[in-house]
């Protein structure tokens, strides 16, 4: 994703604003990932360490 970022500047500011929503999509669905999985495992560690 990081490699993509350079070229989709050089791109229209339509194109820069569709990958940045594109890209809270995706880190909204990997932090509900993530909560599902700390709350499964029930482990205060393992959910400090997933915040570090």
């Amino acid at each position: 994703a990081a490699e993509k970022e350079p070229k989709i500047r050089k791109m229209s500011k339509k194109s820069t604003q569709n990958a940045t929503i594109t890209r809270n999509e995706s880190s909204a669905t990997n932090e509900s990932v993530e909560t599902v999985a700390a709350s499964t495992c029930q482990d205060p560690e393992a959910q400090d360490s997933d915040r570090a």
